[in-house]
């Protein structure tokens, strides 16, 4: 299975929408999973070296399940 750019992008869009929905401040949701803020921005803009770890916690704080088929 390959995770393309568009894959990437699309996990930071929805991190984005669900922090947004949540009315969380990317520095809020930074010190809930104790990454800093300048990384939840590149998250959530899609960029491609984040450790998946990262990538996880984050979704695990905001509700969001990673899928993969």
């Amino acid at each position: 299975m390959d995770i393309s750019k568009n894959s990437v992008a699309q996990i930071g869009k929805a991190i984005r929408k669900r922090r947004k929905d949540l009315r969380i401040t990317q520095v809020q949701l930074a010190r809930m999973t104790k990454v800093n803020a300048a990384t939840i921005g590149a998250l959530e803009n899609g960029k491609e070296n984040l450790r998946v770890g990262i990538v996880v916690t984050v979704c695990d704080v905001l509700g969001l399940r990673i899928v993969l088929e």
